[in-house]
């Protein structure tokens, strides 16, 4: 691994819409299932989910993603990492909920964003978000019990 692509796995977890993403270990998941992307349209949601409202440019990218010493069609990598993350995430360049395109210039992040872990400063009176969420194991558990019908998550009068 080049010391490049190294600085982009900060130790930071991140939940936008229905999904979430680990910055260190580059996972996504959807509604608790994993989404199998290449490492690098990971690294480049990990840069805009780092400053989520912020341009990155295609430079910051372009330094970000490939080592200097890496000889690629920049243009063609960019391009085909954008296009493959949204594809993931149901979003559009044309309708875009999550990454916004400014022609010749960079991406932004646009959704909200919520940074969960450990170094996340905690709202007065309230758990951790790294407190209440889920276990590995109980994840599957809470997606039968997300799709299941009303009734079976309310408890009887």
């Amino acid at each position: 691994m080049n010391t490049t692509q190294a600085t982009v796995r900060i130790k930071a977890r991140y939940r936008f819409g229905v999904f979430a993403f680990d910055a260190e270990t580059l996972e996504l998941v959807k509604n608790g299932r994993p989404i199998a992307l290449r490492p690098q349209p990971l690294e480049l949601l990990a840069l805009l989910l780092a400053q989520p409202g912020e341009l990155i440019s295609r430079e910051h990218l372009e330094r970000a993603l490939w080592a200097g010493d890496t000889f690629v069609d920049f243009e063609q990598g960019v391009n085909h990492a954008i296009r493959d993350l949204r594809a993931a995430l149901g979003d559009t360049a044309e309708s875009p909920r999550f990454i916004q395109t400014l022609p010749r210039r960079g991406y932004r992040f646009i959704a909200p964003v919520e940074r969960i872990g450990a170094d996340t400063p905690a709202v007065a009176g309230a758990q951790s978000a790294e407190a209440v969420a889920p276990s590995a194991a109980m994840r599957p558990a809470l997606a039968w019990l997300r799709a299941s019908p009303r009734w079976l998550q309310s408890p009887r009068r």
